[in-house]
C-alpha cells in the first residue's frame, strides 16, 4: 500500500488526548499497523496521562483477517496505556453487536451517530478523569 492510499484510508487527528481516527474503506494489515505506530508513539509522550480513541467508521467496509487478529492485541496494549474509553462512529446494529463481542474482556465501546458528539463526550470523560485521578476505563455500556 502507497502512502497516497494510506492517507486515503487513514486519517488521524490528535485534539489533545483524544485521537480521532476516520477510516475509509478496507481496514487492511497495512492499514492496522499504521494505526498501531502512530498511536503507540504519541501515547508514549502522555506518560500516564489518560486518552480515548475515536473511531469515525462511517466509511468503512470492512476488515481482513489478519487486521482484525492485529487489532486485537493491540486492545490489550492500549487498556495497559491508558487508554480510558473507546467511541464508534456510524456503525450498524450488526457492527455494534460484533465490536461488543471484541471488547468483551475489557472495557465495552461506547456508540455515536455523529463525529462531534463522540469527541465531546470523550472531552468531558477526560476531565472527569483529570479531576478523579483515574486512568483507565470501566466495564460497562453507557452511551
Amino acid at each position: 500500500m502507497t502512502e497516497h492510499e494510506l492517507a486515503d484510508t487513514l486519517q488521524l487527528e490528535w485534539q489533545q488526548q483524544v485521537l480521532i481516527c476516520r477510516i475509509k474503506g478496507a481496514w487492511t494489515q497495512a492499514v492496522t499497523t499504521e494505526l498501531i505506530r502512530q498511536v503507540q508513539q504519541q501515547v508514549q509522550a502522555f506518560g500516564s496521562r489518560p486518552w480515548v480513541r475515536v473511531m469515525d467508521m462511517q466509511h468503512w467496509a470492512l476488515a481482513t483477517p489478519d487486521a482484525l487478529a492485529q487489532m486485537q492485541h493491540f486492545i490489550g496494549w492500549e487498556d495497559q496505556h491508558g487508554c480510558a474509553l473507546r467511541c464508534f462512529v456510524g456503525l450498524n446494529d450488526v457492527q455494534q453487536q460484533l465490536l461488543d463481542f471484541k471488547y468483551d474482556n475489557t472495557h465495552k465501546p461506547l456508540y455515536f451517530g455523529h463525529i462531534d458528539t463522540a469527541t465531546s463526550y470523550a472531552r468531558q470523560v477526560l476531565q472527569q478523569r483529570g479531576r478523579s485521578g483515574l486512568v483507565g476505563g470501566d466495564k460497562g455500556k453507557s452511551g
